[in-house]
């Protein structure tokens, strides 16, 4: 079996989510916000592609061998040492996890006109969940159909 290859964390919550940056870093915990602020979005949201959720251990240099220093690079591993502080333990907390992750995905389904049935068999998600993601990110009961109507040649 040929598995699809991974996209960023980035490229997800962007491009196939719609979110902009200042979006994106709403949801990030203050320190992880202010990184993103300091260093910027991208290899913060590294960090959490490939710790989140878990406490790491943060060197207090880059030049020794750390597989926190691999996964980010020197550069912006030193600037995270710089604005956190070395020798210490941190908590990546990630507030994109599988439920988010989920709830945007029927959002961006909503969004392309799917119905709440379709949405709800397509993500295994109950009905219940998928209103109130309608109301949550006020879609309304137009935003679907009117989408559909267009794609038949229909006018709303």
């Amino acid at each position: 079996m040929i598995s699809k290859p991974r996209t960023s964390l980035y490229q997800t919550l962007t491009v196939e989510f719609g979110m902009s940056e200042r979006e994106i870093i709403s949801y990030l915990s203050p320190t992880l916000a202010s990184l993103a602020l300091n260093i910027g979005l991208v290899p913060v949201l590294k960090l959490l592609d490939h710790y989140g959720g878990q406490q790491i251990y943060l060197p207090g240099r880059v030049d020794t061998w750390s597989g926190f220093v691999d996964a980010l690079g020197v550069e912006h591993a030193a600037k995270i040492i710089d604005i956190l502080g070395g020798d210490q333990k941190f908590d990546v907390s990630n507030p994109f996890g599988v439920r988010f992750m989920r709830r945007m995905q029927v959002v961006s389904a909503l969004r392309e006109g799917a119905s709440i049935n379709e949405v709800a068999t397509r993500y295994s998600v109950s009905r219940s969940m998928i209103k109130e993601c309608k109301k949550v990110y006020g879609l309304s009961k137009k935003d679907g159909s009117a989408v559909k109507a267009l794609q038949n040649g229909k006018r709303t």
